[in-house]
């Protein structure tokens, strides 16, 4: 007979001479996380472990399954690609059962096997141009598939400023036309420095069929993707129709169709705007939609927005710094709009919130549903 702590045991067969295959289920919820422990009972007389005084077995026999699954392969927040400031990025790998260990590298070699790797114990910050490889490796040494990501740090280019010519007078000197004449050439060498360009191709279209989901203090956006190419998408929104201007960068890669706004003002309306990027070129906006969310007053931007945030953030090094204005072309700073604080603010957790927001749902339903009923009777 067999037992296994915490398992149920389905069934022991013989499948070769002193092989015994045991088949155990779970029983409930009792998953701790932990490597099963069999235990042989022994009849005194034919099972378990001979002593060699007694000529006896030993009451029972336990044993130890030994863990052969390798951890999953681990994997970064943040994906490898372009960008135009420093990165912070964190691991993650898992392992069941037992714990792990992450070792990376960022020189680009192996981190198995090189003498330079490293613990992975928190959140690495990326802020310059490398190669991040990583594995896991639980306690009974199975090593996972390795992961690799390159990143990209470039810095804005700022576009050359021609230095003004001043105006020249008429002078009978010879010195003084001599200067004059060094002068321009000065300032006509100035004004013809080259003017870098963006290679890349602008997306096909804009982002389309935008839809919203007010929620507690959340607004939920969904929209069709925009026509490639494309390699990241931007949110923007603002307080007035057709005036953005905070923005948000990283939202997703291609591929992405939805997005939540978190820490949005109960009772305020927002009016946003989706649009594609591909490298250093922004397209165009997606047709504005507005939201009301339903809550109470919060503080701050929404979470990962920043004012004027809103042209792109992934570019090439060989590109123009675009400016942060409205519609990515315009350098000059948009004034914030001045919003009245309320006098008293009620701070409550989310758990109250989320209470609110339901009994408000269900008095709306209620006006409804009597407003029916009246017009049925009537």
């Amino acid at each position: 007979d067999f037992t296994v702590e915490g398992y149920a045991v389905l069934g022991a067969d013989e499948i070769s001479s002193g092989v015994v295959e045991i088949t155990i289920q779970e029983k409930g919820t009792n998953d701790t996380g932990q490597l099963p422990i069999v235990t042989l009972i022994g009849d005194g007389d034919h099972t378990g472990i001979k002593d060699s005084v007694s000529n006896k077995y030993n009451n029972q026999q336990t044993i130890t399954p030994v863990d052969g699954a390798s951890p999953l392969k681990p994997f970064t927040d943040i994906p490898g690609g372009d960008y135009y400031s420093a990165q912070t990025v964190a691991l993650t790998s898992s392992d069941l059962p037992g714990s792990l260990t992450i070792y990376y590298t960022l020189d680009g070699t192996d981190p198995a096997t090189s003498s330079s790797k490293l613990i992975y114990n928190s959140p690495i910050t990326i802020d310059d141009d490398l190669t991040l490889k990583a594995i896991a490796k639980d306690s009974s040494n199975n090593q996972s598939d390795a992961l690799s990501e390159t990143y990209v740090i470039t810095s804005p280019t700022p576009t050359p400023t021609p230095t003004p010519t001043p105006e020249q007078t008429t002078s009978t000197s010879s010195s003084s036309t001599s200067s004059s004449s060094s002068s321009s050439g000065s300032s006509s060498s100035s004004s013809s420095a080259p003017a870098l360009v963006c290679n890349d191709s602008k997306p096909g279209s804009a982002p389309s069929n935008i839809s919203v989901f007010p929620g507690i203090n959340t607004v939920t956006l969904s929209w069709k993707e925009a026509s490639d190419p494309v390699s990241y998408y931007l949110v923007a929104y603002g307080l007035e129709s057709n005036k953005p201007l905070y923005g948000n960068s990283n939202i997703g890669g291609k591929g992405t169709t939805s997005y939540v706004v978190e820490n949005l003002s109960g009772g305020i309306t927002y009016y946003f705007k989706v649009r594609a990027g591909n490298g250093c070129k922004p397209g165009d906006y997606s047709e504005e939609i507005a939201a009301t969310p339903i809550g109470f007053a919060e503080t701050g931007l929404a979470a990962g927005f920043k004012e004027g945030v809103l042209g792109t953030s992934i570019k090439q090094k060989n590109a123009v710094k675009t400016a942060p204005g409205v519609k990515g072309v315009s350098e000059n700073k948009i004034s914030k709009p001045t919003v009245e604080p309320a006098k008293e603010t009620l701070v409550l957790s989310v758990a109250q919130k989320q209470i609110i927001g339901v009994l408000a749902l269900i008095f709306i339903s209620g006006l409804a549903l009597g407003a029916y009923i009246k017009k049925r009777t009537n």
